[in-house]
């Protein structure tokens, strides 16, 4: 009998404590009626809570706004949108603000995840979404933030910070360097023609020139323009040298000179 009776005791105050605390409307405010009636109110407030006065003699009233919190029993309560102009409503959490992360599905092809930012309260603090891919699906490369199919033998980008592939056919006046996603197309001016082992372009009147300075010997000797037009599609500056060296010299070409030069009997 004695148990039975410390046990219903021992619910009654635990029924005491809990009744002592308690809550208004929509959780506007709280109030503890276990001494000076102490409570909590979030935003514009009156003079109760629950139906229970919290001003006036023996009264503890506090008054909190957007972000600020009390704690009762190791919990917070913080005050969500409460204003002086405004009543707000608590809720309980260990923190005021959260974060999480966002999955975004890009146009352009891809993924990318970016931390959205917000309050208990539903409010958005930061939420800038990401743009580039984190990663890019098979068989698609990332370039300019955009998942792109790499282009194809004979094609390559139009620019550095275009992705639109081109069509960059080889001759005497371009062609493609590089190897992989980083090949580009070199193309050079009518006048000009494309050195394929340094990849520039060189001007053929001026290494005429400076032929005609000194083709090998550091004597001065007449080319003809005959013998300059005769060697014009060589596709570097050295077989060019080469080729109107030995013409020069009136030297038989040799068949690399022939074939690449473009040189026939």
């Amino acid at each position: 009998m004695k148990k039975i009776i410390a046990t219903i005791a021992m619910c009654a105050l635990s029924s005491s404590a809990i009744a002592d605390f308690l809550t208004g409307t929509d959780n506007r405010c709280f109030i503890d009626t276990s001494g000076w009636n102490e409570s909590w109110f979030c935003g514009k407030s009156d003079d109760k809570c629950a139906d229970k006065k919290a001003t006036g003699g023996y009264r503890n009233p506090h008054y909190l706004y957007h972000g600020e919190y009390f704690t009762k029993d190791s919990t917070r309560y913080y005050c969500c949108n409460g204003t002086t102009d405004e009543i707000g409503r608590f809720v309980k959490a260990s923190s005021f603000n959260k974060t999480e992360t966002i999955t975004v599905q890009l146009d352009g092809g891809g993924k990318c995840n970016y931390s959205r930012k917000t309050d208990i309260c539903g409010n958005i603090i930061k939420d800038e979404k990401c743009t580039t891919p984190d990663k890019c699906p098979a068989q698609t490369i990332l370039r300019n933030g955009q998942c792109v199919t790499p282009c194809i033998d004979g094609y390559v980008f139009e620019s550095a910070t275009l992705n639109r592939c081109i069509e960059c056919p080889d001759s005497q006046t371009q062609g493609i360097q590089g190897i992989g996603y980083d090949k580009k197309c070199i193309r050079c001016k009518s006048t000009e023609i494309l050195n394929k082992d340094t990849w520039k372009c060189e001007d053929p009147e001026a290494q005429k020139k400076q032929l005609q300075k000194d083709v090998a010997t550091g004597k001065k000797i007449a080319i003809s323009r005959g013998i300059m037009e005769q060697c014009w599609q060589c596709p570097d500056s050295n077989l060019y040298k080469d080729c109107v060296k030995s013409l020069a010299k009136q030297q038989e070409l040799s068949d690399a000179i022939k074939t690449k030069c473009k040189i026939s009997e």
